[in-house]
């Protein structure tokens, strides 16, 4: 899955949770006000909002966080030599950064160390991630009550312990991060394929490489008791897994569209079908996964809205090379899956890890 940054060992596991208990009750407890210092906004607010794909960032500390690129190089905040934390001063959300920036409006502050000799900012930076609330009234929250809430201070060295730990780990959600896109641009790559058909792939309609099937009369027919995912029309799959004696048993692919949503899955196993406007397709005279790739770029251009689209997806002309080619492209696309999938459940665990540490160094 390509070189990505090893976290070592002791950043993955942390003292025993006993060990750092006791440790934590010799920690001095201060206020973060105590330890941190703030600057308003106003001279770092981008006089413009048309933005660029390159440039001087512009900041908010929510989840989109880059907001765009500014040509503007004056006021610009020069986090590369002093690193700060950009605090939400209405949500109280905070982010750590370490590189030159532009903030859109005022409802920001700048925060930065009191006095670095007894404080690590990114240590302050992680604390205030694991111990964020969003805040739901429309007031301004620094000075009135994220200043006053406690932090325990233990000696620096162990401050950047903790943040190197923590650090290790957010190097490697990057690196996954950059991971997966590479991946989705290979597979856009090779998608491109069945959206630009090449001569001599034939035209053809849905009817003529598929067959509906009618899935709730099967699934009702009782059958041996085990457990099935549970799949519907929704965007992802929910991951919700029942026993019943009512599924389907999936022995060859069968394509899933949503009529109402347009998503379009791929089912290779037993499993129970659950809500209203499920349509399921079993493919001949065509391979599968080619099959499914076309389905779900046909379907993605059908106008969105709450409505019935499989007759607007049976309108669709769908283009099909021969077999040997149909195979050749479907294998590479399922392979990319894997990898995405792989690179997908990486990700998670390594979210898990970080809120694990999160939990253990902060409680």
């Amino acid at each position: 899955m390509g070189n990505l940054p090893y976290v070592e060992p002791q950043s993955r596991k942390a003292p025993a949770e006993t060990d750092l208990r006791v440790a934590r009750q010799k920690w001095p407890t201060v206020r973060l006000g105590e330890v941190l210092q703030y600057e308003q906004p106003q001279r770092y607010i981008v006089k413009s909002e048309e933005y660029f794909e390159t440039g001087v960032p512009v900041l908010t500390p929510g989840k989109t966080f880059v907001l765009g690129f500014t040509d503007e190089t004056d006021g610009v905040c020069n986090a590369s030599n002093t690193p700060i934390i950009l605090f939400d001063d209405f949500l109280t959300i905070s982010r750590y950064v370490d590189f030159d920036f532009k903030v859109k409006s005022s409802a920001v502050k700048l925060l930065f160390p009191a006095n670095p000799d007894c404080c690590d900012l990114k240590y302050v930076a992680y604390f205030m991630e694991a111990t964020e609330q969003i805040a739901e009234d429309h007031a301004r929250h620094w000075i009135s009550e994220t200043s006053h809430r406690s932090i325990p201070l233990p000696p620096l060295p162990e401050q950047r312990r903790i943040a190197s730990a923590l650090s290790a780990v957010d190097a490697r959600l990057d690196a996954l991060s950059t991971l997966a896109s590479k991946q989705d641009a290979i597979k856009k790559s090779t998608l491109s394929l069945l959206m630009c058909p090449k001569i001599g792939w034939r035209p053809t309609r849905l009817g003529d490489v598929c067959k509906a099937v009618s899935w709730n009369r099967i699934q009702m027919t009782p059958k041996k008791r085990k457990y099935v995912p549970i799949v519907t029309q929704g965007e992802d799959s929910d991951g919700a897994i029942t026993t019943s004696t009512m599924y389907l048993n999936v022995q060859d692919p069968l394509i899933l569209f949503g009529d109402h949503t347009c998503n379009v899955k791929f089912l290779t196993g037993d499993c129970r079908i659950e809500g209203d406007g499920v349509k399921l397709f079993a493919p001949h005279n065509c391979n599968p996964a080619f099959l499914f790739h076309a389905m779900k770029i046909a379907a993605s251009r059908i106008p969105s809205g709450y409505a019935r689209h499989l007759s607007s997806l049976k309108e669709n002309d769908f283009y099909f090379p021969d077999f040997p080619k149909q195979n050749r492209i479907a294998t590479s696309l399922v392979s990319i899956d894997k990898v995405i999938e792989a690179t997908r459940t990486e990700q998670e665990k390594t979210v898990s890890l970080k809120k694990g540490l999160m939990r253990h160094f902060f409680g």
